[in-house]
């Protein structure tokens, strides 16, 4: 099976600031959850990651929901959906663009750029099978 990342949008984004303090966004709490699902029935071929991250501190929050759309030369269903590699595979080659796109957007905000941790998907598809 060919799969290629295809599109990423980001449909939500919020940033809140309580400071003008360029260095606010040192020692922020990072969380992230992911979920995959099929695009829609017409196209069988299609599915998402869907990521939801969010970053915050005591003067600074910022989160964004984002949608990694993926093709494939093959219909898809939820057994594939449920295979690890919607869990750890597709994850992993999205993420970079969404760190990418987190340090350039508080870097234009005008505050040092949120360089973001790397993250285990391994470790965190184990922690969500628990």
């Amino acid at each position: 099976m060919q799969i290629q990342l295809e599109h990423i949008y980001y449909n939500n984004v919020q940033l809140k600031v309580e400071s003008l303090d360029k260095a606010i966004t040192s020692k922020i709490k990072t969380s992230l959850d992911f979920t995959s699902s099929l695009i829609n029935d017409d196209e069988s071929n299609k599915f998402s990651i869907n990521f939801c991250l969010e970053l915050e501190n005591k003067n600074f929050k910022f989160s964004v929901n984002a949608v990694a759309q993926f093709l494939t030369n093959e219909s898809l269903d939820n057994e594939f959906l449920d295979s690890s590699f919607c869990y750890i595979n597709a994850p992993a080659i999205a993420f970079p663009y969404i760190r990418a796109y987190v340090s350039n957007l508080t870097l234009n905000s005008g505050f040092n750029p949120v360089i973001l941790p790397s993250f285990n998907f391994v470790n965190l598809h184990k922690e969500k099978s628990k």
